[in-house]
């Protein structure tokens, strides 16, 4: 899937992830959440000249 931007991404993930304590993430907290994983390797994002992002790799079962 492609999305706009990180924040479209985190929007859609909005709708499938949870904190570890059960609670829900807004959506900056959610693209703050997908960029620490990207920086930490468990995320890999496919980043488009548009500025458009899709999710390349997902490693360690983050998501």
């Amino acid at each position: 899937m492609r999305f706009d931007s990180v924040a479209d991404l985190a929007g859609w993930a909005l709708q499938h992830v949870r904190k570890p304590d059960g609670g829900l993430f807004t959506r900056d907290e959610m693209r703050r959440e997908m960029l620490r994983m990207e920086s930490k390797g468990a995320l890999v994002l496919r980043r488009y000249p548009s500025g458009a992002v899709s999710i390349a790799e997902v490693r360690r079962g983050c998501l």
